[in-house]
């Protein structure tokens, strides 16, 4: 469902550089489905991310994510990161190791793994062994996508789907009148 809505918004020639009622309008235009149909995935989307509050996980797991980096100039040596991701929390948990604790971070990796294997967990666990940030968010990076044209692109499809709402009570309005 978002991966067609989204399409639409890929194809709205110079997207990033309209306002955000000339977006919605353009998209509206180029869904190709009824404005009902539309309403209702907007509807259905909208609930997920107002559910899953997306905004603010991508800003928690950026703001983790940087703290990480500035870290890791700050490490000389090379050696390994082990990231520990609650989603459930907004945060984020690293243990930088040594290249000599190769076997320790090892350990610690298969630990974690254990717990996020168990059902009522919900972790992402990763360990990668890195010299810089460019390494991680080579090895991962879904974790460190410029998540600002993503949320451009679900506050368009909010602000379609309250507009769609308006437009169906303004209807069934006037059909009692």
């Amino acid at each position: 469902m978002v991966a067609s809505l989204f399409t639409v918004l890929d194809n709205i020639p110079s997207y990033h550089n309209l306002e955000v009622t000339t977006r919605v309008d353009t998209f509206l235009e180029k869904a190709g489905q009824s404005v009902d149909e539309v309403g209702r995935q907007l509807e259905r989307l909208s609930k997920i991310i107002k559910r899953l509050d997306v905004a603010k996980l991508f800003s928690s797991f950026a703001s983790s994510l940087k703290i990480i980096g500035d870290e890791i100039k700050d490490h000389d040596e090379a050696g390994y990161v082990l990231l520990v991701i609650y989603p459930d929390d907004d945060q984020l948990e690293y243990t930088i190791f040594d290249n000599k604790d190769s076997n320790i971070a090892q350990d610690k990796y298969a630990q974690q793994e254990n717990i996020a294997a168990s059902t009522d967990n919900n972790q992402i666990v990763a360990l990668v062994f890195t010299s810089s940030l460019e390494d991680v968010k080579a090895a991962y990076p879904n974790f460190f996508a410029d998540s600002s044209k993503f949320i451009e692109h679900l506050d368009t499809l909010l602000i379609a789907e309250r507009i769609i709402q308006k437009s169906v009570l303004k209807r069934i309005s006037s059909g009692f009148f």
